[in-house]
């Protein structure tokens, strides 16, 4: 084989006078030399020199490139006076936006880079957000609001009349201003669109389900007053800070780099130094001036220009944010919250004089609503306390749930892919050694080797019973299929006869259609299907390929086509091995919800993919994975450019015949379709299978349960415990950033400015905070469940309720709650306290002791959950929205954890039931407002328990309690023949 060399070998040296090549790379006058070395038509190596004649630099070079720049910008601003704003600035939109782009890129690299255990997730949002309408529109805004500010301002200070460096210095200003009110608009248009986007679903789809309703309201419910007064105030004066702060560090730079550059030794340096020469030829300089003549390269050095303005003001802001957005929460939110705190107490005051049993909708309504903020502007309070760690925090465990939603997504495709091949594989062995008669293949799913012919054809007269109908394609595929066939063969007899009115061609074919669909075969009624959606396919083409929509089929055959697939249903027959497996893991309802939260990237350029489904992406892990499970990451200077994403490990053995197949593009139009080394995917699959992983379908298997899970263990989940070590030091660094939070060790800085903070009712640490606002609720609980008359809060004396009363003054039930939320023991405001609520009291600080402890007990962890979701229902018994309807043993609970349960409950003895009430009274409103609380404020403590968790030990631990937690749930079950469905 031959090989061709190219060697480039440059040397500089001093400019002198000309002469021959010396050793040293230049010429005796020199000058530098290029020595070339190439190979000539035999291959034998010839050698050569070439020299260069260096450019002279003149000393005035950059200031005649800053002239030219500031020609430029004049006719710029001439041209955008001529255009107008809007127009000038549209134009710029798409060039702009690139800009900002990569001026945020940037600015985001630089801070991870820097803060390598910060948020790990800030680039990947980044890279999405240029895809995202929303980020977007919230650019144009900033770009439309900043012109319209520049050449408002500009206007008013009559630049014209100035002389060029003080107008020069004028611009400045008014950029960054600019920047600082676009950023301003720009934030408000983006949280209006991410509010529109919230009803996207209610608005445009109709969808009035309760989840779609919630999320609509929730998201509107946000713009008050009071909040984006809350939301904006801080951000304004912070990029005020910023423009401030910028204009100066431009400012100064500026006048730096001018003295240096003006200085008779740059002046001596530019004049006879070549290395000095070269490196203004870096900056543009002679390169410019000789051969761009003012076009391209001036264009690029704007472009740098901006992105740096950008880049500056970004940076600066995000570092300034971090010092004045506290200081300036400290006086505001406490301010805000006093009004909140008595406005509630009011309404506390007025049930007690009513004895809580008012029977006005309105006062339980607004009782309730005052609670809900309450919980609502506590939150807030914590985030601000945790504001250094709280973005870091949810990004880590952002980061970790997707990969732990990824390996359980990953685990159940290749379980349910493992089992149902041994079962398949057995079945089938059993029955060719006469072992089992041939019908027992129809009463297993013959997965993954299984076609599905009728996919997504109606089931007929029938309906799904227990759960939906795309869910029985994996939980009992026989039963729907046959339904479907039936479905099949009657539509195909129905439309018999009826092109007769045709023309020749066209009923030629329709009647072809209809003769595969009652042939009853199903390959060949599976043809007939995908005949039927090719000729529609082919109508929709020829509409819309020309303005007149103008079609060859006539309206009568279109007309009979659209309503034959419509009485069957919406036919897309997978008539591949491995593609019916695939289709149905993706369609059951739980692994949609687990493929929502993995949030797997369905394409790789570097590794050649690119898939509709996460379902495909696994079937080609399995194939074309590596041997072992891996984090796959793309980084640069240790910055994650997305979140590693889990890929499990190949289902085959080793085989170098695969290569070409795996090395290849791949989409799931041609995955199941194309042939390696020769073989059909089925074959080849079957031939490589890795049966230590499957079983020995040969034998009856009694640990065939374990055979998959020891290869799991082994192969996939052993190999990333080592990469999760890898984040446990850079967590560990935020972690303790949010423990100090969370109790109250500040830094000096933070003690400082936390003392800003007066009100009587917010404290300075998240603890205390979260202590009062659960106190807060069981005194709401301790007095709805509290029956006939009741007194008078005990430490409110004789003397002080008339006091009160004369002056219309209402005792200060917030203050008591304050105050009581620090002591360790329960003491209700009233003179009656329920065991009920003292157990919960006690349940919830016991919360606490969970967090301080590093080395976490799941089992005790769980089992206390358990025992608080049992005290919370017993208070539900108490206020009479629930009751227990029977007791349970462990034994006969049924564990399932493809899907969290509605409620939220742990599983417990006890089982409680709702009781149905058409309205509920005044307590019993605010007893569940109060519950609802609690659930937050556990919520909320349960979360910060799972962040001090290592990541390496959290693959276990999250599995565990997700186990633990929603086992109450039961997915519909496998039925037989004759239950799955019934008649309408």
């Amino acid at each position: 084989m031959k090989h061709f060399l190219m060697s480039w070998i440059l040397i500089f040296g001093s400019a002198a006078f000309a002469g021959a090549p010396q050793m040293d790379g230049t010429t005796t006058d020199g000058k530098p030399v290029v020595m070339l070395v190439l190979p000539d038509s035999d291959n034998h190596v010839k050698a050569g020199a070439v020299t260069f004649e260096t450019t002279p630099q003149r000393a005035d070079a950059l200031t005649i490139l800053r002239n030219e720049l500031n020609r430029q910008a004049a006719e710029h601003q001439a041209q955008n006076e001529k255009d107008g704003v809007f127009k000038s600035t549209t134009k710029r939109f798409p060039a702009e936006s690139v800009s900002f782009f990569i001026a945020i890129g940037a600015v985001t690299f630089n801070s991870m880079w820097i803060k390598s255990h910060g948020d790990p997730t800030q680039m990947t949002r980044h890279l999405e957000s240029i895809k995202d309408p929303i980020a977007h529109l919230s650019f144009y805004a900033f770009m439309q609001t900043q012109g319209f500010y520049m050449d408002f301002r500009s206007r008013q200070k009559g630049l014209n009349a100035m002389d060029e460096n003080t107008r020069r210095q004028m611009m400045r200003r008014l950029s960054y201003q600019g920047m600082a009110v676009g950023s301003l608009a720009s934030s408000i248009v983006a949280d209006l669109g991410h509010s529109a986007k919230q009803c996207v679903d209610t608005w445009l789809k109709g969808k009035k389900d309760e989840y779609s309703l919630m999320a609509c309201n929730e998201a509107w419910s946000q713009w008050t007053v009071r909040n984006k007064f809350s939301q904006y105030f801080p951000q304004i004066l912070t990029m005020w800070a910023a423009q401030a702060a910028t204009e100066f560090v431009e400012a100064r730079g500026s006048a730096a780099f001018s003295r240096v550059s003006a200085s008779a030794f740059m002046q001596k340096i530019l004049r006879r130094e070549f290395l000095v020469n070269s490196a203004y030829k870096i900056v543009g300089a002679d390169t410019v001036m000789t051969f761009a003549g003012g076009g391209w390269f001036l264009k690029s050095i704007k472009v740098v220009g901006k992105v740096t303005r950008f880049s500056m003001f970004v940076g600066i802001d995000q570092l300034l944010s971090n010092y004045t957005y506290r200081p300036i929460n400290n006086l505001l939110k406490p301010m805000l919250f006093d009004f909140d705190v008595m406005s509630l107490n009011n309404s506390w005051s007025q049930a007690d004089r009513a004895n809580w049993n008012s029977t006005n909708p309105q006062d339980a309504e607004k009782f309730v609503k005052k609670i809900k903020n309450f919980d609502k502007q506590l939150q807030q309070w914590r985030a601000h306390l945790n504001q250094d760690a709280e973005a870091d925090l949810a990004g880590w465990m952002e980061q970790t749930k997707e990969i732990l939603n990824q390996i359980d997504y990953a685990y159940k495709f290749y379980k349910g892919f493992s089992n149902s091949m041994f079962e398949t594989l057995q079945i089938g062995h059993q029955i060719h050694t006469n072992q089992l008669n041939h019908t027992a293949a129809t009463v297993i799913t013959r997965y993954p080797l299984r076609t599905l012919p009728f996919y997504g054809v109606k089931p007929g007269a029938y309906q799904a019973i227990g759960a939906r109908l795309e869910d029985f394609y994996l939980i009992d595929p026989n039963e729907l299929a046959q339904r479907q066939k039936e479905h099949v063969l009657s539509m195909g007899r129905q439309y018999t006869g009826r092109a007769n009115d045709l023309k020749q061609t066209e009923k030629d074919y329709f009647n072809r259609i209809v003769t595969k669909l009652k042939s009853g075969n199903d390959n060949t009624m599976a043809s007939g299907l995908n005949d039927l959606n090719r000729v529609i396919a082919e109508y929709q083409r020829q509409v819309t390929s020309n303005k007149a929509g103008y079609s060859s089929h006539s309206t009568a055959y279109v007309t009979l086509l659209y309503g034959l697939k419509r009485d069957l249903g919406n036919p897309q027959p997978v008539i591949y091995p491995f593609a019916g497996y695939v289709q149905a893991f993706s369609a059951y309802e739980a692994n949609q919800v687990t493929a929502k939260a993995a949030g797997f990237g369905k394409w790789s350029i570097s590794q050649k993919y690119r898939f509709n489904k996460e379902a495909d992406l696994m079937m080609y892990q399995l194939i074309c994975g590596n041997e072992k499970g891996r984090l796959h990451k793309i980084q640069l200077a240790g910055v994650n450019f997305t979140t590693p994403q889990f890929e499990p490990p190949t289902l085959l053995k080793q085989d170098r015949n695969r290569d070409s197949f795996c090395n290849s593009w791949r989409n799931t139009g041609d995955l199941y379709s194309t042939q390696i080394a020769g073989k059909s995917l089925r074959d080849y699959v079957l031939a490589n299978l890795n049966y230590g992983a499957v079983g020995d379908f040969r034998t009856m298997d009694s640990e065939k349960m374990t055979v998959f899970e020891r290869w799991w263990l082994a192969k996939a989940k052993a190999p990333l415990q080592g990469q999760f070590k890898e984040f446990d030091q850079k967590y560990k660094r935020v972690v303790d950033v949010a423990y100090n939070n969370f109790f109250d060790h500040r830094s000096f800085y933070k003690w400082l400015v936390d003392n800003l903070n007066q009100s009587r009712y917010l404290p300075k640490s998240m603890e205390s905070s979260l202590k009062f606002e659960s106190n807060l609720y069981l005194q709401l609980l301790n007095r709805s469940v509290m029956n006939g008359q009741v007194a008078t809060p005990r430490e409110e004396s004789m003397l002080s309720r008339i006091w009160n009363t004369a002056t219309i003054s209402p005792f200060n039930y917030m203050q008591y709650v304050r105050k009581d939320s620090e002591k360790d023991n329960y003491n209700s405001m009233y003179r009656n306290s329920p065991a009920e609520i003292r157990r919960l009291h006690q349940l919830l600080n016991g919360y606490f002791d969970f967090f301080r402890n590093p080395n976490l007990n799941f089992n005790n962890y769980i089992a206390h959950s358990k025992k608080l979701d049992i005290a919370i229902n017993d208070v539900l018994v108490l206020a009479g929205l629930k009751r227990v309807a029977g007791e349970q043993f462990e034994d006969d609970l049924i564990l399932d954890q493809s899907a969290p349960a509605a409620t939220g409950t742990e599983n417990s003895q006890k089982v409680y039931e709702d009781v149905q009430i058409s309205q509920p009274n005044f307590k019993q409103q605010v007893a569940i407002a109060a519950v609802q609380g609690v659930r937050s404020v556990e919520a909320e403590i349960r979360r910060f328990i799972r962040m001090r968790v290592a990541l390496a030990q959290t693959l276990d631990f999250e599995t565990a309690e997700f186990m633990n937690d929603y086992n109450n749930t039961v997915a519909p079950r496998r039925v037989g023949h004759g239950h799955a469905y019934g008649g309408n």
